[in-house]
């Protein structure tokens, strides 16, 4: 499960944005309406806020909430873009016109998709209907639908293959096969997991094909689908990680 909403070097990145901008805390409590002793604990790392409060936070200092929490740089097209399944849209882009032999020549195959952390993904799978993004990130290929989202890598679950911060991409229209990595929707409100899909045959009580998901770090434990029920959202496709 994950073990946190944002990594330790939130406070870092908070006062690095404010200081290039020139936001005194006070400043900073004025433009976004949250106390000024909550914005002084945020500063200095006595509390962490929660995602609204962060939201609030990106749009005072024109960056992300993705950033802030992860460090992760994205291309932001809106402030509060709104995506879901099957929208039939994708966000557009363009080009200079007077320069035809640009490096990004197949401009046709650039689409942007929406950045998600583990809670915006599971609103949008629970509740099938639109989900707030405040950003994205470009992939470039036709084969890629309108049903793809990258998710914001929270915990240390999957390591070495995953690690914080990383972007997987994730397909909801893709059926596993054995050893993918796959986006899980617990049920009774557990959350979402990233994890290896293994079927594993069939149950000797009931005669029911039974799974299961597998962390790839031992402090994790093993899910059974005899025990504890869950739905395969989506089938991981690729990744990106910062090097620095």
């Amino acid at each position: 499960m994950r073990t946190d909403k944002n990594d330790s070097d939130f406070p870092k990145r908070l006062r690095a944005k404010m200081e290039s901008q020139g936001v005194s805390k006070k400043k900073l409590h004025k433009m976004t309406g949250i106390s000024y002793e909550m914005v002084r604990r945020y500063v200095n790392s006595e509390a962490t806020p929660r995602e609204e409060k962060i939201l609030l936070i990106a749009e005072a200092l024109s960056t992300t909430a993705s950033y802030l929490s992860y460090g992760v740089e994205v291309h932001e097209l809106s402030k509060s873009s709104e995506v879901g399944f099957d929208s039939g849209t994708q966000p557009s882009c363009t080009t200079n016109k007077n320069n035809t032999d640009s490096i990004v020549r197949n401009v046709e195959d650039l689409h942007y998709v929406p950045v998600l952390n583990f809670s915006q993904a599971e609103h949008l799978h629970r509740t099938k209907r639109i989900a707030l993004a405040d950003s994205f990130e470009p992939v470039v290929g036709s084969f890629y639908g309108n049903n793809t989202y990258w998710i914001i890598i929270e915990d240390d679950s999957m390591k070495p293959y995953f690690k914080r911060r990383d972007l997987v991409l994730i397909d909801s229209n893709l059926e596993p096969s054995p050893s993918d990595f796959v986006l899980a929707c617990m049920n009774d409100d557990k959350g979402l997991l990233l994890r290896r899909w293994r079927p594993r045959g069939f149950n000797e009580m009931t005669g029911k094909p039974y799974e299961q998901l597998v962390a790839e770090h031992e402090d994790y434990p093993l899910i059974d689908s005899r025990h504890m029920e869950f739905e395969v959202c989506g089938v991981a496709i690729e990744y990106k990680r910062r090097l620095k």
